[in-house]
């Protein structure tokens, strides 16, 4: 629309993007010129780039780098993010998940904690809740639980009707994608299930294959549901009308759940929606959750003015650079 601080300069896919300062902004020239986005392929390389001084910025998501960037100082906002690492399910007719009994195997078969130790050094927020205790919506009610024998069990009913028992896992190519296909498939193997990996490189051909071709049986993603907002997040991975939707999850029940949280006033009622919510999950496995997530917008000593949002984007239309 051309009112925001800058406007689009130029956009090369996987290579750059470059905003340029909108000289009719509302409020005034901003104070940079121009800004440019690059996709390192790992939150490492992120860190590594903003600590060369290559980056002035870098926004992270990966527990190990998170806490690197912690540790060494870095100035920043830190966001507690619930759904942060999920198991996205295909539930559309003709995937292995349009099964209850499939997503139930599945719940029961992947561990939070040990998918947490193999692929992030044991660093993060593990646990199926949907809001884990460090949150302040977090519930009474339990979630699922890890039970391999269960998971057994599930999987035997459900092949028992013709089920094969095979599954496609998408990932990306980066090491953290890499150390979650693999303990993903490992853990998923051990009660039954065969299990081949989707690994793609490129974000772009991944949204296409989850959200316009459909083509994935389970895949690893983020709902990213914020502490300020929970209504927003869930909606778009659990309501059978949203585009955001990644599984194809439909229940009317769900969505009437959803639409009392959006109307909910105050805290005592949304806590009590949330309850709700966390109890059809369990029931219905829409998807698995492996943890929450502290997303980390880190940046230099020498940049100023950033404001940060509850969508985790950063607001750069007053930011400014010190020598």
């Amino acid at each position: 629309m051309g009112a925001g601080a800058f406007t689009l300069g130029t956009y090369r896919p996987q290579e750059e993007m470059v905003l340029k300062a909108n000289k009719n902004y509302w409020k005034g020239d901003p104070y940079l010129g121009a800004l440019r986005f690059t996709w390192p392929q790992s939150d490492r390389a992120r860190l590594d780039a903003l600590n060369v001084g290559t980056a002035d910025v870098a926004y992270l998501r990966s527990p190990e780098a998170v806490d690197d960037a912690v540790k060494e100082g870095h100035p920043g906002e830190m966001t507690l993010t619930s759904v942060g690492s999920m198991t996205t399910i295909n539930t559309r007719e003709g995937r292995p998940g349009a099964d209850l009994r499939v997503r139930m195997a599945l719940a029961l078969a992947l561990d939070p904690d040990l998918n947490t130790e193999r692929a992030y050094n044991g660093k993060g927020l593990p646990g199926q809740e949907l809001f884990p205790a460090e949150s302040r919506w977090h519930s009474d009610v339990k979630p699922l639980g890890v039970d391999l024998d269960e998971a057994k069990r599930f999987l035997a009913e459900a092949r028992k009707d013709g089920y094969d028992g095979k599954l496609t896992y998408m990932d990306g190519t980066d090491p953290v994608g890499r150390a979650n296909a693999v303990v993903t498939k490992a853990m998923l193997e051990r009660v039954g299930f065969t299990v081949e990996l989707d690994l793609v490189s490129s974000i772009a051909d991944r949204t296409s294959k989850t959200y316009v071709e459909h083509d994935f049986d389970i895949s690893r993603a983020a709902a990213g549901v914020s502490e300020g907002d929970p209504y927003h997040r869930l909606q778009s991975v659990l309501n059978s009308r949203s585009h955001g939707n990644p599984g194809g999850y439909a229940n009317p029940r769900m969505d009437a759940l959803l639409a009392k949280l959006q109307a909910a006033n105050g805290e005592a009622q949304t806590q009590e929606v949330l309850d709700d919510v966390q109890t059809l999950f369990n029931e219905d496995v829409p998807l698995v959750n492996l943890g929450a997530s502290a997303a980390f917008t880190a940046w230099g000593d020498h940049v100023h003015g950033i404001e940060p949002t509850d969508e985790y984007m950063a607001l750069f239309g007053e930011a400014w650079l010190s020598e």
